[in-house]
C-alpha cells in the first residue's frame, strides 16, 4: 500500500472520497479503502466520471463487469502495465470492494467529441452487430459481465480495441468469433456511436440475465 499512498493528489482526492462516499459505506470501510480508492480517484474521479486522458469512466457500470476486469489487470495477463502495478498488492476483498463501490456511484457519461459521420454509419453497425450483447444503444447489456458502452470514454474504448484486435486482451467477443467478420474500421465507426449518446444516471440498467460463459452448453 505505500506504493499506492505516493500516488499524486492523493491527499486532495482523499478529502474527495471522505466527502463523497456513502454513509452506509463509510461505516464499512477503514482507512485502508479511503486511501485506496482515493489512489484510483486520481484517474478515474472521485464521482467515477474519469479525470486522466484515456480513462475509462467507471460510475455505475456493472459490478461483475468491473471485477472481472480488475482480476484480469491484477494477472499476468493483465494488459496495463499501470493497472497492473496499482493492483499488485490488493486483495481480492480489496477488488471487490472497489467494484462494488464504483458500480454503486450514478453512471456517468464522458464529455467528449466524437465525429458525426462516424456516428452515423456506427449506428448502422451497432444495429447489424453490437445491439446483441449491448442494449439500448449501450446502455443496458444482456450479460452481467458486458460493460455498458453509452457516452464512455472514446480514447479508452479505442484503445481497448486495438488490445482486442491484436489479441493483448482475451474477451469473449474474440472467443466466439463474433469480430470475425466486422472490418477494423466499422469498429471504430460502433465506438464512435456509443460515445456519442446522451446518457442520464436514470437511463441505464445494471440488472443481467445471467453471467456470460455461464449458460448450460458452455458447462
Amino acid at each position: 500500500m505505500r506504493s499506492l499512498m505516493r500516488i499524486p493528489l492523493l491527499l486532495f482526492f482523499c478529502g474527495l472520497v471522505l466527502a463523497g462516499l456513502s454513509r452506509s459505506l463509510i461505516a464499512q470501510t477503514d482507512d485502508r479503502f479511503v486511501a485506496l480508492f482515493a489512489s484510483c480517484a486520481a484517474c478515474h474521479g472521485a464521482d467515477g466520471a474519469g479525470v486522466m486522458p484515456g480513462a475509462p469512466a467507471l460510475g455505475g457500470q456493472n459490478e461483475p463487469y468491473l471485477l472481472e476486469v480488475l482480476r484480469t489487470l491484477q494477472g499476468k495477463q493483465g494488459h496495463s502495465a499501470i493497472m497492473r502495478g496499482a493492483t499488485t498488492d490488493l486483495t481480492d476483498d480489496d477488488l471487490q470492494q472497489l467494484a462494488r463501490y464504483f458500480a454503486s456511484l450514478p453512471y456517468q457519461r464522458t464529455a467528449q467529441s466524437v465525429a458525426p459521420e462516424r456516428v452515423a454509419r456506427g449506428d448502422a453497425i451497432y444495429k447489424r452487430v453490437c445491439n446483441h450483447c449491448h442494449l439500448g444503444s449501450g446502455r443496458a447489456s444482456i450479460y452481467e459481465n458486458v460493460p455498458l458502452l453509452a457516452g464512455q470514454n472514446l480514447d479508452y474504448m479505442l484503445n481497448e480495441l486495438d488490445h482486442i484486435v491484436n489479441s493483448r486482451r482475451h474477451v469473449e467477443i474474440t472467443k466466439r468469433g463474433m469480430l470475425g467478420n466486422v472490418a477494423r474500421d466499422e469498429l471504430e465507426d460502433a465506438l464512435h456511436f456509443f460515445a456519442s449518446q446522451q446518457v442520464a444516471p436514470g437511463d441505464v440498467e445494471t440488472s443481467r440475465i445471467r453471467p456470460i460463459g455461464r449458460t448450460r452448453r458452455g458447462r
